[in-house]
C-alpha cells in the first residue's frame, strides 16, 4: 500500500510541479492584462475600451482558427515524440496555418466593422493580435516540457506589449495605439520560438521544411473536426462580448468586464489543463485507468478554480475597472460554474476523447452546446441583463460536459467489450 500511495503522491507532486512552471507564463500575461485595463479605462473611457475588448474576443476566434488543431491534438501527439520528430511536426504546421491566416484576416476586419463600436480600428488591431498569435510555437514548447523557454520567448514579449501599449494609449488618449503595439508583441512571440527551434533543428541535423501545398491541405482536412470544435468552444466564451453590444450596448461594458475575469481564469488554468493533458497521454497504466485519473483530477481542480473565481470577482471588479463597474455574486456564481465546467470539459474532450478516437464527437458536442448558448443568451440576457449572459454560458458548458461524459463512458464500454473478445479468442 505504501508503494501505491507513494506512487500516487509522486504523480500529484509531478503534476503540480509541471503545472506550476507552466503557470509562470499565464500569470505574467494575466498580470499584464490586469494592470492594463484600469490604465485604458482611465485614459480612453469604458466605451473605447469596449472596442478593444470586442476586438480581443474576435481575435480569440481568429487565433483558434489559425492554430487549427495543433494546440489540442497536436499537443497530445507531440508530447511523446522524439525531439527531431517534434521539430519536423512543428515546421510542417506552419504553411497550413499561414494559409488559414490569409483567409481569416479579411473576415476579422469585416466583423469588427459590422459590430457597432466606438473605434472599429482599435477592434481590428486587437483582432489581428490574436490572429497572428495563431502561428505560435507555444504548443511545441509545452509538449516538450520547456516552461522557462516558453516564458522567455513567448509570454514576456506579449506581456510587455500589453503593458507598453496600455501606458502609451492611456497617456495620449489614442485607443488604437494599444492594438498596434500588441500586434508587434504577437509577431515577436511567433518569431522567437521559430528562430529558436530552427537553430535546434540545424544543431541536430534535422531536415525540416515547410509542408507542400498538398500536404498542407491534408493536415487541414485531418484537423477540421477538431478545429471546428475548438472554434465553437472559443466562440462560446467570446459570444457574450461580441453580441452584447448589438442587443444592449449600455450593459456591454459590464459583460466585457465579466468576460475578462473568465479569460483570466482560463489563462490561469490553461497550464494546469495542458500539464494534465500531457500526463494522461504519457501516463502509466491502461487507457481507461489514465482517462479516469484525468477526469477525476479535472473535476477536482476545476471545482477549486471555480470557487476561487466566485470569491475574487466581487472583490476585484471595482478596482480593475477603475471604479466604474462592480460585479456581485449574481455574476460571480455563474462565472465560477463556467470555469469548473470549462476545465472538466477541456480535459475530457482534448485529452480523453482524442485518445479514445472520438474526435468527431468533439465537434458535435460543440455544435449542440453552441445552439444552447444562442437560445439561452437571447432569452436570459434580455430578461436578466449581465447575470443572464453568464447563466446562458453556464447552461451551454453544462450541456457540453454532460455530452462528453456520455461519449467517454460509451468509449469505455467499447474498450471493455474489445478486451473481453480478445480474451475469449485467446482462451
Amino acid at each position: 500500500m505504501r508503494t501505491q500511495g507513494g506512487g500516487y503522491l509522486s504523480r500529484v507532486r509531478a503534476y503540480f510541479t509541471s503545472a506550476s512552471l507552466l503557470g509562470l507564463s499565464p500569470v505574467v500575461l494575466s498580470l499584464a492584462t490586469l494592470f492594463s485595463i484600469p490604465l485604458l479605462i482611465r485614459g480612453v473611457g469604458d466605451e473605447l475600451w469596449l472596442s478593444i475588448a470586442v476586438g480581443q474576443s474576435v481575435g480569440e476566434l481568429c487565433r483558434a482558427t489559425v492554430i487549427w488543431s495543433w494546440n489540442s491534438i497536436g499537443l497530445t501527439r507531440s508530447a511523446p515524440m522524439s525531439r527531431p520528430a517534434r521539430l519536423r511536426y512543428y515546421f510542417e504546421s506552419l504553411r497550413p496555418r499561414l494559409i488559414v491566416l490569409a483567409l481569416v484576416i479579411p473576415i476579422a476586419v469585416a466583423a469588427c466593422f459590422l459590430i457597432p463600436l466606438s473605434s472599429p480600428v482599435a477592434a481590428i488591431l486587437s483582432a489581428l493580435t490574436g490572429a497572428v498569435y495563431g502561428l505560435s510555437g507555444a504548443w511545441v514548447l509545452i509538449g516538450s516540457d520547456r516552461p522557462i523557454l516558453l516564458l522567455l520567448i513567448d509570454s514576456i514579449p506579449r506581456a510587455l506589449s500589453i503593458l507598453v501599449g496600455a501606458v502609451i494609449a492611456g497617456s495620449v488618449g489614442v485607443v488604437w495605439v494599444f492594438g498596434l503595439v500588441t500586434v508587434l508583441g504577437s509577431c515577436m512571440a511567433v518569431l522567437g520560438p521559430y528562430s529558436r527551434l530552427r537553430r535546434e533543428a540545424r544543431a541536430l541535423d534535422v531536415d525540416v521544411r515547410l509542408a507542400s501545398f498538398r500536404v498542407s491541405l491534408a493536415h487541414l482536412r485531418e484537423g477540421l473536426p477538431v478545429v471546428g470544435a475548438a472554434l465553437l468552444n472559443v466562440g462560446r466564451i467570446s459570444f457574450a462580448v461580441i453580441v452584447s453590444p448589438i442587443l444592449n450596448a449600455a450593459l456591454a461594458p459590464a459583460v466585457a468586464l465579466g468576460d475578462k475575469f473568465l479569460r483570466w481564469a482560463n489563462t490561469g488554468m490553461t497550464p494546469l489543463m495542458q500539464s494534465l493533458q500531457v500526463r494522461v497521454s504519457r501516463g502509466s497504466g491502461d487507457l481507461q485507468a489514465r482517462a479516469l485519473r484525468g477526469i477525476v483530477a479535472a473535476w477536482l481542480v476545476g471545482g477549486t478554480l471555480g470557487l476561487g473565481t466566485i470569491v475574487v470577482i466581487p472583490l476585484a471588479s471595482g478596482p480593475v475597472s477603475a471604479g466604474t463597474m462592480s460585479l456581485g455574486l449574481d455574476v460571480a456564481v455563474p462565472l465560477g460554474l463556467v470555469v469548473t465546467l470549462y476545465f472538466a470539459a477541456g480535459i475530457t474532450g482534448n485529452s480523453v476523447m482524442v485518445l479514445l478516437g472520438r474526435i468527431r464527437a468533439l465537434f458535435w458536442g460543440a455544435v449542440g452546446s453552441g445552439i444552447v448558448l444562442v437560445v439561452a443568451f437571447v432569452l436570459l440576457y434580455s430578461a436578466f441583463g449581465v447575470p443572464g449572459a453568464f447563466w446562458a454560458l453556464a447552461c451551454s458548458e453544462g450541456t457540453l460536459a454532460i455530452y462528453q461524459m456520455w461519449v467517454v463512458w460509451a468509449g469505455f464500454r467499447r474498450l471493455r467489450a474489445e478486451a473481453n473478445a480478445r480474451r475469449e479468442v485467446n482462451e
